[in-house]
Formats: C-alpha cells, structure tokens, sequence
C-alpha cells in the first residue's frame, strides 16, 4: 500500500533529522585527500560496477565522492565525458539518492555538507546508487575502503538495497578487473543460466569466477562490508518505547479496531468481499488482546482502507444507477476539493508546536506527510479526471477520494497522537530548529528535483497521461509535489510554516524516490494509489521492513543515551 509505504519511509528522514539537530556525528575533517581537486574535504573514488546486457559486457567506472563541510551546502554531479553525459539523468537520480540517504544516515546537519560525484566513464544509471551512497557515507565519516571490493545495487531511503541488471555480466566485469569480491542485493542472488534457462546460484557462478558473491539487503551491512567498520555505533541498552508513547499507541489501536467495527456495521448491504474484511477485523482484535498493538494497528488500517474503499465503490454505483454519470462525477469533484480544502485546514492545525519539545517539532514534518500526500493525489485526481468520465474511473477516482480521506481524517491525527506523547528534549532554541528545518527543506527538495528529473526521461520527457487508471498513479503526483516545493522560499520563515515546507519537500523526496526504486528494488506491479500491490521479489520487501525497523532502533538507542526520544519513528517502523 502507497500511503504506508510513503510515510514509512518518511521516518528515515525524520529520525536523521533528529539525528543532525542533536548534533550526533561529527563533521568531515577538512584536510584534504592527496588527489582531491577540492580545498577540505574528503575523496573517495568508489568502483561502481555496470553493465550493457544487450552486448553481454561490463566494467568498472572509479567514480569519485567528494564531501566537506566547507562552502555552500548542497551537491553537485560532474560528468565528465560524452559516455557519462549520455546518462546524466540516470546519475543524477542515482546521486542525489546517495547524496540524501547518505547525509540523512550520517547524522550530519545538510546545512554543513557538501557533496560532489565526478563520473568519466560508462555508467549504470540507478543500480549505482547504493555503492554510491557506502562512498558518501565513507568520505563524511574519512573511512577508507577495503581494496578488491565492489558493488552494484539500488538505494532506498530506508537504507535496503534493491536489485539491478546483467549480473552475470558485472561478475565476469569484477573478476576481469581484479576484484575479488562483489556485494549484490538479495534478490540477485540467483540468474538465469544463458544455457539452460535455469535459475543458477550467484554464489556457485562467482565460484567459478574466482571471486566471492555476498549478499547485502542493506546499506548497513554494504557500508561494514566495504570498511571492516561499524555502521552505526554500538548501543549499550537497545531502545525500548516510553510508556507515555505505548499508552498513546495503544489507544490508537483499540480506536482503530473499534472503527473497523463501525465502518463494517455501516457497510452497504451485500458488500463484495465482506466476509474477508470481517475476518480482518477478528485478526486485528485476536492482535490487540494478544498485546501486539503495532499489529493490531497495521492490519486495522489495511482493513479499515479495504472497507472505505469498497464502501465508496458500492455508493458511486448506486449513485451512477440513480442519478446518471454527470451527477455522480460532480459528486466524486465535489469530495476530492473538500479533501483538498481539509487537508491545508489539518496541516496548518498539525504544524502548531504550542508545548513541544525538539524531537516532537522534528517528527511533525513526518505526521503531515498523511494530509500533504492526500492533498497532492486528489489534486492529481481533480485535474485528470475528465467531465465525460464512465464508470470505471468515476469508480476509481471514488476509491482514491476515501484513501486520502482516511489519511486526513484518521491517520493523521492517530500520528499526532503519538507524536504528542513522545519525551521531549526542549533546550534547542527556536531559531536554531528554524534554520536547520529550512535548510532541511532545500536539501529534500534538491533530492526530488533530481528524481524528478530521472522519471521524466524514464516517461519519455513527461509523466503519463491522467486517463485510466493513471489517475493513481505516482509519477502526476510527484509533478504536483514538485509545484508545491517550487514555492517554499529557501530563506527562512516561521516554525510553523517551516514545519508544513519541511512536510511537502519530505513527501516530494519520498514520493519521488519510491517511483524509482518500487520496480526496480521490490519488482512490484500497479504500485500506485488504489491497486492491490504484488511484488516479484517478497523476500526484498520483508528484509526491507525488517532492516528498517533495525536501523530505526539501532539510532534511537544511540538517542536515547543522550535524553533525546524518537519514539513515532520507532513506533511508525513497528
């Protein structure tokens, strides 16, 4: 499901917010490399695998990471040859990801860091993205790498590496130039034998190569790899979930529960697959008695969709039998602008920080992404749906409507709730979070810029046409996203309106990314808005829920120690 993905994601930025504000790393040291062509910083040149399937080659293109902390924030992309420059959307997408993901999980403030990428030769577009993120976290925290090591694979921002192309090609690539061990995503620890048509081992085929094949779902374990160093510190006590945010999330879930019950019992009569939505409903309360509240929540709010949605089905086609399309269309308009209209009333209501501490202020951006996300689909909706629509898209389009009003109506004030039980550290003065919040917010937009960029080659210069079922998907609403961040003013503003840019460019860089790498990292087919989601690789997404939550409590223990909560985050991750 989209909305979960989307806001799941948003708490790997939410938690490097927390992260750079409470100031737990370090800056680069700023002497310079040998080779660096710049004044400070750190180089890294990473060997980036890549390949051409269709000629059945490959090689290694040594691109070069550059971070410092001196000068203008931001990063820059420099690709130096016409091969290269023939691709630049491709690495600018790759980049930018690795540049974001990277600088989020280093703990540093965006306002200090500077990244550069210096490209010369082939290149593999997207699947370039996670080794190029190990180097930019490598040069921000001054680790070498280990010689004989390479990589390919996309990055997420939940930090999993997800599976790319022509590995069999890559393998031979890495043992030609020397290289004795390759790390490749879980998902590509099988091909299919040219010969037989077979799924081989990629470990048994790098054997006969010469060269080890390991498997690397995360950032975390590529970065440990390729350093021999800990991704992130040793925790002394692992995170455990304050009692006042368990109380919160508890009650959550007994409302969510209760909910279900009442949108069933308010179902119309005969509702296709209301059998089904029932049994949902006993397993979320069979989860609650049993005390797993994070359980009993996760499958209310699929089941809780899966009702409002048919609900809404069945009403728009009594209403087509009754009143005819014309009425029924002007119906769905009507509901999409009203979404739309309490979507800016909940964010405006949300971004109020009246009696919050640091680490709540910095997990509102996160909370938000419920109403801004909605707001930018029934946008999306309003403007492609068209006046003669039939029953089909008018079916469609009333199913989007109940999703995002589920999200304004109910998650975003759930989110809230535990957002406003959280421990808070309330020292940070106003100014300081304004002035890392805006630079934040650029640094997310500059992110999206670059994703966006890619998508439109991917799509042929422009995004899909808004017919059909294209009225969910997410490539229209990442160009509705991109209006919006194009007027967040990059000088600073009050902390509520800092609140609300830093949620649109977060759901612009989530969004955004989540186009990219939902075929390539999970294989998953319609991932939109309304449809029913089937992945290729399950085995990618269950080590990409499960990592994540790693990570997430891995960081909050770290936290922790220093009297600083991230408890919604933990808690969204469970």
């Amino acid at each position: 499901m989209t909305l979960s993905r989307t806001c799941r994601i948003a708490i790997a930025c939410t938690l490097s917010a927390i992260l750079a504000l409470a100031g737990c790393s370090t800056p680069v040291e700023s002497s310079p490399s040998p080779s660096s062509t710049h004044v400070g910083g750190v180089e890294v040149t990473v060997p980036a695998l890549w390949a051409d399937p269709a000629k059945g080659v490959g090689g290694i293109e040594p691109a070069v990471v550059w971070a410092g902390t001196i000068g203008p924030p931001g990063f820059g992309l420099d690709l130096q040859t016409i091969e290269a420059q023939g691709a630049g959307a491709s690495w600018r997408a790759a980049s930018a990801s690795a540049a974001a993901v990277g600088t989020m999980y280093s703990g540093l403030d965006p306002a200090t860091v500077d990244i550069d990428f210096q490209v010369t030769g082939p290149i593999d577009g997207p699947s370039a993205g996670a080794i190029l993120t190990v180097g930019v976290l490598a040069a921000l925290r001054n680790t070498p790498l280990k010689p004989g090591v390479t990589m390919t694979g996309t990055i997420s921002p939940d930090g999993s590496v997800g599976p790319v192309g022509g590995v069999d090609s890559k393998l031979k690539a890495a043992r030609d130039a020397g290289y004795d061990t390759v790390l490749l995503p879980p998902a590509n620890m099988k091909v299919r034998s040219s010969a037989t048509g077979e799924a081989v081992s990629v470990e048994q085929l790098g054997k006969e190569l010469g060269i080890t094949v390991v498997s690397v779902p995360t950032l975390a374990e590529a970065y440990e790899a390729f350093t021999g160093t800990s991704f992130e510190p040793e925790a002394p006590v692992p995170y455990a979930l304050p009692s006042s945010v368990t109380s919160a999330a508890h009650a959550t879930a007994q409302a969510m529960v209760a909910r279900i019950d009442e949108a069933i019992a308010q179902a119309p009569a005969r509702l296709p697959r209301l059998a089904t939505y029932e049994q949902q409903a006993v397993d979320a309360r069979a989860a609650l008695v049993a005390g797993d509240d994070a359980a009993a929540y996760g499958i209310g709010v699929d089941d809780y969709l899966r009702v409002a949605r048919a609900t809404a089905e069945a009403t728009i086609i009594a209403a087509i039998d009754k009143d005819g399309l014309r009425a029924a269309n002007a119906q769905v308009r009507a509901d999409a602008q009203s979404g739309i209209d309490d979507a800016a009333t909940a964010i405006r209501a949300g971004s109020v920080t009246t009696g919050l501490g640091l680490e709540q202020q910095l997990s509102l951006p996160a909370a938000l992404a419920w109403p801004t996300d909605a707001s930018a689909r029934l946008t999306v909706l309003l403007k492609g749906l068209p006046a003669d629509a039939d029953e089909p898209m008018l079916v469609l389009a009333t199913r989007i409507v109940a999703e995002q009003r589920a999200s304004i109506d109910v998650f975003l004030p759930d989110a809230l709730a535990v957002v406003r039980a959280m421990p808070s550290e309330t020292a940070m003065t106003e100014e300081r979070t304004i002035e890392f919040l805006s630079q934040y917010t650029n640094f997310l937009v500059r992110a999206g810029d670059a994703n966006l960029a890619y998508l439109n080659v991917v799509f042929g210069g422009g995004s899909p046409s808004t017919a059909g079922s294209d009225l969910a998907s997410l490539v229209p609403v990442v160009s509705e996203l991109s209006n919006l961040a194009k007027q967040i003013p990059v000088d600073e503003q009050p902390l509520a309106q800092e609140i609300e840019q830093s949620s649109t460019a977060m759901t612009y860089f989530v969004v955004s990314t989540s186009s990219i790498t939902a075929t390539q990292a999970f294989g998953l087919n319609g991932f939109d808005t309304d449809s029913v989601i089937n992945a290729a690789s399950p085995g990618a997404l269950t080590d990409s829920v499960e990592t994540g939550l790693a990570t997430v409590s891995g960081f909050a223990s770290q936290l922790s120690q220093r009297g600083l909560d991230a408890g919604y985050p933990v808690w969204s991750a469970t």
